[in-house]
């Protein structure tokens, strides 16, 4: 974080700066009197797992940077590069070195890890053609990392649902295929699918640790479903949040999908020797009812004692949509600024069977 510094200071500099004739390939003058160091971390509270990391940045009060040149430490132990991964829990003080700089020591606490997924909403479509190899890619994430959590969203084809217009509205959705992450970070595909920005986000996300926590129970009564969302916070939080949950459908099949990639040449695309339009198509979690309204339901605000459940409430949704009852799942998340996407406006997201029960750490 970059400190203040007084006028005085800033009319020195700049005295000093117009008097001193520089060319262009000179130094910048780095004495301690003129330049003062600073070390940011990506993050300053970590889970202690595999993906508990940090990206360390070097800079001065002009945010001229100079991370490559600096000697980062944690604990007076050097750091190889710019990425600080911890060897246990605890309190750790990073600092960076450049030339005769130092800076002043920041701290990064790494915790036991808390149970925290990451959610992938993906808009498409059956006459989305060059959205079946990133449908595919993203189905791949998900069944890999137990900690990702997707489910698509379609539009303008029979899996289209009454809300579905209104929710790309919220999302600033205006084509697909498009994909959002947590809410926040987004990209709007092109084809081939660039999948390394998807996993370099996901990894972002999982090394900062989660906030809070959800459990979900969930009972079939009839054509109803019967659905109870409990939290637990860890951190106060300022911002207003908001309680969304939908229900998905898996396994569901297009028989008319089309296929821009039929006959061409993408290396280690699958749908390069199938047919366009595809006869038949899997798709996964599908969105099928929203059990909340679209921007979600506000959470009422109370004295926050850290680690103190809450009990979201009782939600009933109808089952009349749903295909087969045993390839339904429940999705839960906890969000900020229902009308705003801002960089992970998600905290955390849980998942469960239609008719089954989630924990907290599960």
């Amino acid at each position: 974080m970059l400190m203040k510094y007084t006028p005085l200071l800033i009319s020195i500099c700049v005295w000093a700066t117009a008097c001193i004739p520089k060319t262009e390939d000179e130094d910048i003058d780095l004495t301690p009197y003129s330049v003062r160091l600073y070390v940011e971390s990506s993050s300053y509270v970590l889970p202690f797992n595999q993906y508990g990391r940090a990206i360390l940045e070097s800079k001065d009060q002009d945010n001229r940077h100079f991370t490559e040149e600096t000697q980062f430490y944690a604990n007076d132990q050097p750091i190889p590069g710019n990425v600080f991964i911890p060897m246990d829990t605890g309190t750790y003080n990073i600092k960076g070195v450049y030339k005769d700089l130092e800076s002043k020591e920041i701290l990064i606490k790494v915790e036991e890890p808390l149970a925290k997924k990451i959610l992938v909403e993906y808009f498409t479509s059956e006459t989305c053609a060059w959205c079946p190899w990133i449908g595919v890619r993203i189905d791949s994430l998900d069944n890999a990392d137990p900690n990702v959590l997707s489910y698509s969203i379609h539009g303008q084809d029979p899996f289209e649902i009454e809300h579905t217009v209104a929710f790309q509205d919220l999302m600033q959705v205006y084509g697909r295929p498009t994909v959002r992450i947590n809410r926040g970070y987004h990209r709007n595909f092109p084809s081939p699918l660039r999948v390394q920005p998807l996993l370099d986000s996901v990894s972002y996300f999982l090394s900062r640790q989660a906030q809070l926590q959800l459990a979900i129970e969930s009972k079939i009564k009839g054509d109803e479903a019967s659905i109870q969302v409990r939290l637990k916070y860890f951190n106060k939080l300022i911002d207003s949040l908001y309680l969304t949950i939908v229900l998905v459908e898996d396994d569901l099949i297009s028989y008319g999908q089309y296929n821009a990639y039929s006959g061409a040449n993408y290396p280690g695309c699958p749908f390069n020797v199938l047919p366009h339009p595809l006869p038949e198509y899997i798709n996964h979690n599908i969105l099928r009812h929203f059990v909340t309204p679209i921007e979600g339901s506000l959470i009422s605000e109370e004295p926050f004692i850290a680690g103190l459940e809450k009990d979201l409430g009782h939600f009933i949704t109808p089952l009349e949509n749903i295909s087969i009852r045993d390839q339904c799942f429940i999705v839960a998340f906890v969000h900020k600024k229902p009308g705003n996407i801002e960089l992970s406006s998600v905290l955390n997201a849980q998942i469960v069977k239609l008719g089954e029960s989630v924990g907290f750490n599960e």
